[in-house]
């Protein structure tokens, strides 16, 4: 028994697979379930250059689950790992510093589809160079360069992103309409007006493009606002991390469900900072000023 117990607090097979380090901090969503973040080294511990080239990578997107392609399989490190082996049933186990998990690369797709309905945004990292390459470069004794190439959640993943026979099936399956709406909500009070506050409403259709908004005066019942919730059915919200007690209360009923089900919208919360009227349009100004430029790279290179 004694040696079982070694083999079993070894492998972390049967326990509770506390994180590492800081991961304690904020590991888990309200509900209990596991949530994505930054990956710390424990102390005393030395990286390896793929931990450490790992490392970095999720030190830029914290809050997204990683897989990372190693090969002919893509991997899972620290609490995605952990992630992994919960929703997608597979074995997790200590490598180095950190919990590993692995997919073979054929499987990508299904597992992929499994994580996001789960309701976690998801990310891809990708080797930008083949190892017939990288034989014959000049950095042939360094790291694979590896980039986050992807990143989906419920509203971004459409059915052909996940061309699986049979196996795409409540995909981004948005309301009647076949819409795939990602809804963002910002609200404001009015002075003098007591409960009543001003709600503004923005929804874009991640399957066509088409792109829904309004703003309207709500009371306490935030009556207005779950008439639109009902009609539209979004698969993703955008809040604000000030959104008062009411809002998100009737969004949480509404658009809530058990972690996993289908039809449970996924919610991200951001800073208030970025609904302030200079930050969002500074934001739409860059995001432009960044295509336009991508656009002139890619025509100067046909030329």
């Amino acid at each position: 028994d004694e040696v079982h117990r070694a083999f079993v607090d070894k492998v972390g097979l049967f326990r509770d697979n506390a994180p590492l380090g800081a991961e304690k901090e904020g590991a888990r969503e309200e509900g209990g379930a596991l949530a994505s973040c930054a990956m710390v080294l424990p102390k005393g511990n030395k990286p390896t250059p793929m931990e450490l080239q790992v490392m970095n990578i999720k030190a830029k997107s914290p809050d997204t689950v990683l897989l990372i392609e190693c090969g002919y399989k893509y991997k899972f490190f620290g609490r995605d790992a952990e992630i992994a082996s919960k929703v997608l049933n597979i074995f997790h186990h200590m490598v180095g510093s950190f919990m590993n998990a692995s997919i073979p690369i054929f499987r990508l797709q299904v597992h992929l589809r499994r994580l996001v309905e789960a309701g976690y945004k998801v990310g891809v990292v990708r080797q930008m160079e083949t190892a017939a390459l990288k034989a014959i470069g000049t950095n042939k004794s360094k790291q694979f360069d590896r980039q986050l190439c992807e990143v989906y959640t419920k509203s971004t993943m459409l059915v052909e992103d996940v061309d699986v026979l049979g196996e795409h099936t409540n995909v981004s399956t948005g309301g009647a309409s076949g819409s795939v709406y990602m809804m963002c909500v910002s609200e404001e009070a009015i002075a003098d007006k007591g409960d009543k506050v001003m709600i503004g409403v923005v929804c874009v259709d991640t399957a066509s493009g088409d792109i829904i908004y309004d703003t309207f005066e709500d009371g306490a019942m935030r009556s207005e606002l779950a008439s639109r919730v009902t009609h539209l059915q979004p698969r993703e919200l955008v809040l604000p991390a000030n959104l008062s007690h009411e809002s998100a209360k009737l969004l949480t009923r509404l658009t809530g469900g058990a972690q996993g089900d289908k039809s449970t919208a996924r919610v991200e919360t951001i800073s208030a900072q970025h609904f302030s009227h200079a930050r969002a349009t500074q934001a739409i100004k860059q995001f432009f000023e960044k295509q336009a430029g991508a656009r002139g790279s890619k025509d100067a290179m046909e030329e």
